[in-house]
């Protein structure tokens, strides 16, 4: 595991612990599901819901989902920049946690994030957007971009691959 990815890791690891979200949503399951691990390990205490959409998961990452209970997590194989897949999409309840990862350019994190925030009914008092890999091609003018258009707050870690957001209350 690279080290800006065992970072991450141990971030989403501490926050989902700390925090016992009763839904997540990540948008970009990932080639190893190195996130997935970590949370399925964990919300079964709370009995919390781990929803990931992804467009194309890896036949290592569904092995790895089908480890644990499916009361415990939901795949969900769509692209978000694809209007048709997202009108169907229902998460039936309000998110606490959108990690966003996978966006590598400007115009996915833009899509994926702004997609997320509209089909996940992020919880307004509470709820939490985590990106990851904010060091590729433009991203952060995508957060930000976001982050006027959904009044969110958003801090940017120094010399970390990641950035947490909220809404302004």
């Amino acid at each position: 595991m690279s080290a800006a990815l065992a970072t991450y890791a141990y971030f989403v690891d501490g926050l989902v612990r700390q925090s016992e979200p009763k839904t997540i949503l990540e948008i970009g399951l990932g080639e190893a599901a190195t996130t997935a691990d970590i949370i399925l390990q964990s919300i079964p205490r709370w009995g919390g819901k781990y929803i990931a959409m992804d467009m194309a998961p890896t036949e290592y990452a569904i092995k790895l989902l089908n480890k644990y209970p499916t009361e415990n997590w939901e795949l969900r194989i769509c692209d978000s920049q694809n209007e048709k897949n997202l009108i169907q999409f229902d998460c039936g309840t309000s998110i606490d946690l959108l990690l966003i990862d996978g966006a590598h350019n400007e115009n996915n994190c833009y899509s994926d994030t702004t997609r997320g925030l509209i089909i996940s009914n992020l919880n307004f008092q509470h709820g939490i957007v985590v990106w990851h890999d904010i060091f590729f091609n433009r991203v952060r003018y995508a957060i930000n971009k976001v982050a006027t258009e959904f009044n969110l707050d958003v801090f940017y870690f120094a010399n970390m691959n990641l950035a947490v957001g909220k809404y302004k209350l």
